[in-house]
C-alpha cells in the first residue's frame, strides 16, 4: 500500500489534504483532513467495497462506493498516483474478501 503511504506523505509536507484509507477484514475507512475544515469520515465493508475510474472533475477520476454514498478518492494527486492508487487498492480489497 505504498501509494497510499506517499499520497499522505504528499499532502502533509504540502499542507494540503491528507486522506488517510485503513482497510481491515470489516472496515474500509477513509478520513479526509482539509486545512481550514472538519474531517470528512466515511467507512464501508470491504466485500461490498467497489472503485471506479473514469471521467470526472479531473483526469481519471477515482470514485469509491459500497452501493450507498460514492466518495472521491485522491483528487490532489496527479493521474498517474490516481491510477496506482487504484490498482494498490483494488488489490488490498481483492486480498480481504473470501
Amino acid at each position: 500500500m505504498g501509494g497510499l503511504w506517499y499520497a499522505m506523505q504528499r499532502g502533509w509536507h504540502h499542507g494540503g489534504t491528507v486522506e488517510e484509507v485503513e482497510l481491515s477484514p470489516d472496515r474500509l475507512q477513509v478520513t479526509r483532513h482539509d486545512p481550514g475544515r472538519p474531517d470528512r469520515h466515511w467507512q464501508g465493508n470491504p466485500y461490498w467495497v467497489r472503485l471506479s475510474m473514469g471521467e470526472g472533475p479531473v483526469e481519471d477520476y477515482l470514485t469509491l462506493t459500497d452501493g450507498g454514498r460514492e466518495i472521491e478518492l485522491g483528487a490532489f494527486l496527479s493521474p498517474d498516483e490516481r491510477r496506482t492508487l487504484r490498482e494498490e487498492l483494488s488489490a488490498a480489497l481483492a486480498a480481504q474478501r473470501p
